[in-house]
């Protein structure tokens, strides 16, 4: 690009390519990211650098951040036991991260998890909205209230001390 170049214009195109050019090199790391698993399971893992010298910044440190597949782990926790479809998924997702999923990465994701043996096909459904799906990952056990005291009156008989006739 020469000084003869140089409008208003031409660096607005080129800031829209740039732009575009960032948002590409986010959604291949991400994609990096989700299959950083399978990847490591090979016998010659591909070595990636770490991210190039750039002026532009991430919004946040990737440090800080949780990997999609962390994000999709809790979400699938937290979903009803009764069963979920594919939709409700991608609206727990979009709960947490204010962006919804693409189909094709929630399918990997639950194809995945079947194989893992954490999500099991409640019942198989075929058409739009597909089958229902259930998590069989041992949900958190809540904080539970401290055992009561041998003076409450909610111990049962057979914790009481026994009268000896």
């Amino acid at each position: 690009m020469t000084v003869s170049d140089l409008s208003p214009d031409a660096l607005a195109r080129l800031e829209a390519k740039l732009v575009a050019d960032l948002e590409m090199v986010r959604k291949v790391r991400a994609l990096l990211e989700e299959h950083r698993p399978l990847l490591a399971t090979t016998p010659a893992p591909v070595s990636v650098s770490a991210a190039p010298a750039s002026p532009i910044q991430s919004p946040a440190p990737a440090e800080k951040r949780k990997s999609s597949e962390e994000i999709f782990l809790e979400c699938l926790v937290q979903m009803p036991e009764g069963g979920f479809a594919p939709q409700d998924f991608k609206r727990a997702i979009y709960k947490v991260t204010r962006n919804f999923p693409e189909t094709s990465t929630v399918k990997t994701f639950l194809n995945r998890m079947i194989r893992q043996g954490k999500v099991i096909i409640a019942e198989a459904r075929t058409g739009r909205n597909g089958s229902l799906y259930r998590c069989t990952i041992p949900r958190p056990v809540p904080a539970e209230t401290p055992p009561a005291s041998a003076d409450s009156p909610a111990v049962s008989a057979e914790f009481s001390p026994a009268k000896t006739e």
